[in-house]
């Protein structure tokens, strides 16, 4: 009866929940399990398939390059004895980047049992540490370094092997450098069970688990997003904008920690993606780009920790008091940089030219590629500068290490003496009281953030909004035209005139007299600045075009006297203390500008070079030529140019100009400028015209970078007109004119030889040149629309199209070891600082800037006029002056026949290009000159080693140079 009743009571229950539904609710649950499995179980099932019909027997190995360079596999073709590898058996090229990979090569399985590693033809150290073969999905054979030593014992042109820290260090000649293993391998170790294949298995079995219960898991996720999200966004609204000393340290601290964290991410997560991304798309360039990121670095971490942290300062700030702040920021991103010693220089090019690496080496070369082309960076001015701190006298203004005569180090690449003059280089101050890498890292950014100071400065008083005058700032930094040029001193000639045209509104401006003083002191100050750059190429044409706002600037001040009696005594006053520098500058340097001026070249002329007729298309490359390749036409910094839009902001700016002069009076002024000067670079050489406006100093590509800064500025002072005062032409017209400049343009360009095969030799390139002309005439149609929104979007565009086109151009590059910490460049100094004397160099002008940076004295190199001294002691009768009176690159060479300069170099059996010369001299000219030693690459006359003339003293154990002494 009991049982009965529970029985009954029990059926009671399962009625009442029936007729409550939950019943209904249990099968709802069991089913949508059921539907959960099946789904789990397919997703399983394809992802199993998918690996196991993707995947392929290969051989994986970790292995570390301190080179970027190919390696290639050869497997075993079945013959025996030294023919057991050949060229149809053998992988594609596998490329590889410097630092650590694994890399994975395809092998067919009945050709593993031997294998050979080729290291390609680039000398260097390549580290293995585990070789893996696995020749079925789940069985696999693991090297690891003691078995890579023992069994790959067949060894080609490799100098030294060892076994250290769990690794295999190979030091390879880069002629044919290979290891192959002459034992079946499948033999050499027992297999195992495969890691990889597991962990996949794994994997794919996770990912189904994911994908099924995705709802589930996202719903979680959202609602710790949402938590998480609202703390931060509370203590970011807390900390925003602090009115006290707590909040201030709090954000911060808040500040300083999601830069940390955001730092982490790019470097570990976000530059391994863009490299892996690049290999997939196969793009050589941002494959070489990246490959640095593959591996993570603390120092490069800290370099994107500076900028984002710097960035967050900002917008914890908020836009009103970043400007306020702005000087205390720009300082602030300045010493932080200059501490870490971070800049964008190429000197990892030498890395590329000498491999013997010291033990205290670190590479330079943080992330990017160092850019040869811009050889007066690397090759020639930075060499200079280092020459001055490392050769033991303080600064000199003559040095007579680098010429008999004593090299005007001014004149010579304007680089840091220790003279009153140096106070109008601001950005070589660092070299007076900081480390020699501290104070390139203070040089280098201090030209980037004032440049973006000065144009935020200027941009902001033609637009009178900070909006406009951060777009300006980006356009200027960003700009192709400079950013190619970032390493010469035309850079600070931009900075300076913008400074001193801002230096001369604030004039007018201020209301108090220490204020009045203060800014016409800064206009004499930033223009003495601007002349001492000595680039007249630049500087004359840039000048016209600062002129046009330096008139605008007087007609909006008329009523406030500009040329009173009282004001014309102010000027000449606070520029007599100027003038008297410049003077004494003269005085100085004087005679080298007249040695200068009297050479072949550059001389006191330049020749007028005229420009091709597709010059202003080139624009459509700027965006790619740092991306993706060099063209092979020209080379990158000479096309470079601004995103100008003149085909469309000429008719616009006269189509406005009559109804409403005054209100366009201003761009209007600078459009003007800026087409005359590109008429002048466009017609043939008018020679009268040029001498009367001293055109005549410079030609026609930099011209055209004038015409480009002056029309960027006529954009920047219109743009805001457009966006509220004036209306633009309407949407109809606007897309009609822009249609048609579409049509036209690619037309044009696909017309163009130049044009059209750079666009052919990249993958993808006939996209990419129908996106770019595309995106122009969007932006032509956006500027010709007006109105607020199509103006912030056209300023949007403009200034990140620039960002892309230049921001690769930059290697990101820490301390100067690529320059110091090389075998060779150690020998030079411990054998100058027991034995100081001259030396030669032979074989590569460049290498002989890279020894005179060590400090010692020389008689090869980069001269920036000639040494009479020297080339009267080799050249007495004046026979080859033609080719050494000029700047050149030269390279010298020990002979036992008569001295002679020549461009031919008979031990390379090549011409030399360009400015390059070679001297050779014989034994007696090399004592007269006072030469104790030889640096080469090149061979010497064999009879004066072997009478003992000279004698080898150093001879290098990984790059092919050599140092002989003059046995006195």
């Amino acid at each position: 009866m009991e049982e009965e009743t529970a029985k009954g009571a029990g059926h009671t229950r399962k009625q009442r929940n029936l007729r409550a539904g939950k019943g209904v609710c249990t099968v709802d649950k069991t089913m949508k399990i059921w539907k959960r499995a099946i789904i789990f179980i397919i997703l399983v099932a394809v992802g199993f398939m998918f690996y196991i019909q993707s995947w392929e027997p290969h051989v994986a190995i970790d292995m570390q390059s301190d080179i970027a360079t190919s390696i290639n596999l050869f497997y075993d073709n079945g013959m025996v004895g030294e023919y057991r590898f050949d060229d149809t058996h053998m992988s594609e090229a596998v490329p590889l980047s410097a630092g650590r990979q694994t890399v994975f090569i395809p092998v067919p399985k009945e050709g593993m049992n031997r294998i050979r590693l080729d290291f390609g033809t680039s000398p260097g150290t390549m580290t293995l540490f585990y070789i893996t073969v696995q020749p079925t999905l789940f069985e696999e054979y693991c090297f690891d370094s003691s078995d890579i030593f023992n069994w790959f014992e067949v060894r080609n042109d490799i100098i030294n092997s060892e076994e250290k820290d769990g690794a295999v260090v190979y030091t390879v000649t880069g002629t044919d450098g290979f290891i192959a293993a002459d034992t079946d391998l499948t033999q050499a170790v027992t297999a195992r069970i495969s890691l990889k294949t597991v962990t996949t298995l794994a994997a794919v079995v996770a990912l189904a688990c994911v994908l099924t219960w995705i709802d589930i898991l996202a719903r979680g996720f959202a609602k710790i997003f949402r938590k998480l999200y609202q703390l931060g966004h509370d203590l970011w609204v807390y900390v925003h904008i602090p009115n006290d000393c707590k909040r201030a340290v709090l954000g911060v601290g808040v500040c300083a920690v999601s830069a940390a964290c955001i730092a982490l991410v790019i470097d570990g997560v976000l530059l391994k993606i863009l490299y892996r991304a690049a290999v997939f798309l196969g793009m050589d360039t941002m494959t070489r780009y990246f490959s640095a990121g593959n591996s993570f670095s603390l120092l490069r971490a800290g370099f994107f920790f500076i900028l984002v942290f710097v960035g967050m300062l900002c917008l914890l700030l908020g836009g009103e008091r970043t400007v306020r702040y702005r000087y205390l920021l720009a300082t602030l991103l300045l010493v932080l940089m200059t501490c870490g010693e971070y800049t964008g220089s190429s000197l990892g090019f030498y890395d590329g030219m000498l491999l013997g690496n010291t033990e205290e080496y670190q590479c330079s070369t943080l992330l990017g590629i160092p850019q040869g082309i811009r050889g007066d960076e690397w090759a020639t001015e930075k060499p200079y500068y280092f020459a001055q701190v490392n050769g033991g006298d303080d600064l000199p203004y003559y040095n007579d290490k680098l010429m008999m005569d004593g090299a005007d180090m001014i004149v010579s690449a304007f680089s840091p003496v220790k003279d009153p003059i140096i106070l109008f280089r601001p950005s070589l101050l660092g070299f007076l009281f900081l480390p020699a890498a501290n104070a390139f890292a203070f040089y280098w950014w201090w030209k980037i953030i004032t440049l973006f100071m000065s144009a935020f400065e200027l941009c902001r008083i033609l637009t009178g909004r900070n909006r406009y005058g951060f777009y300006g700032a980006m356009i200027f930094t960003f700009a192709p035209a400079i950013r190619w040029w970032l390493s010469q001193s035309t850079t600070e000639l931009y900075t300076f005139g913008f400074f001193a045209v801002a230096c001369y509104y604030a004039y007018f401006q201020a209301e108090r007299r220490v204020l009045r003083g203060l800014s016409i002191v800064g206009v004499f100050y930033f223009l003495t600045c601007y002349i001492l750059t000595i680039y007249p190429a630049c500087q004359v044409p840039v000048a016209y075009v600062l002129l046009g706002v330096v008139i605008w600037i007087i007609w909006r001040n008329w009523d406030k006297h500009p040329f009173a009696p009282r004001r014309l005594c102010t000027y000449v006053l606070v520029a007599l203390p100027f003038a008297g520098l410049l003077v004494r500058f003269w005085l100085m340097s004087g005679p080298a500008i007249q040695t200068m001026l009297d050479t072949v070249y550059p001389g006191a002329t330049r020749a007028w070079i005229s420009l091709p007729a597709e010059y202003p298309l080139y624009q459509l490359i700027n965006p790619f030529t740092a991306f993706i390749r060099h063209p092979d036409f020209s080379n990158s910094c000479e096309i470079s140019q601004f995103y100008s839009f003149g085909i469309i902001t000429v008719p616009l700016i006269i189509w406005l100009i009559v109804p409403r002069q005054k209100k366009v009076l201003l761009p209007a002024l600078l459009c003007g400028i800026s087409t005359l000067l590109a008429l002048i670079a466009w017609l043939p050489e008018m020679p009268i015209i040029n001498q009367i406006t001293l055109l005549s100093m410079s030609y026609p590509s930099r011209m055209m970078i004038a015409c480009g800064i002056g029309y960027t500025l006529t954009l920047i002072s219109l743009v805001p007109m457009l966006e509220e005062e004036i209306q633009g032409i309407c949407t109809r017209k606007a897309l009609v004119i822009c249609g048609a400049l579409w049509l036209f343009l690619l037309s044009v360009g696909s017309n163009c030889e130049n044009i059209f095969s750079y666009f052919c030799a990249v993958r993808f390139g006939t996209v990419f040149f129908v996106c770019i002309v595309t995106l122009l005439c969007y932006m032509a149609y956006l500027l010709l629309r007006g109105g607020r929104r199509s103006c912030t979007y056209f300023m949007s565009l403009l200034v990140a199209l620039n960002v892309f086109s230049t921001v690769w151009i930059d290697p990101i590059t820490c301390g100067t070891d690529s320059m110091f910490e090389k075998t060779t460049m150690q020998a030079i100094r411990q054998l100058n600082a027991e034995d100081p004397g001259r030396w030669m160099v032979s074989g590569s002008p460049t290498i002989s800037n890279l020894v005179s940076a060590q400090g010692v004295a020389r008689v090869s190199g980069t001269y920036y006029y000639p040494d009479w001294t020297m080339m009267e002691t080799i050249d007495p009768n004046h026979e080859y002056e033609h080719y050494w009176n000029q700047y050149a690159h030269i390279d010298m060479r020990l002979t036992v026949g008569e001295n002679r300069v020549e461009i031919y170099d008979y031990e390379k059996s090549e011409k030399v290009d360009g400015t390059n010369r070679i001297i050779y001299i014989n034994l007696e000219t090399a004592n007269k000159l006072g030469i104790k030693y030889i640096f080469t690459s090149v061979r010497v006359p064999e009879e004066l080693v072997s009478t003992g003339a000279i004698e080898l003293v150093y001879e290098d154990s990984i790059d092919p140079w050599q140092i002989y002494a003059i046995v006195e």
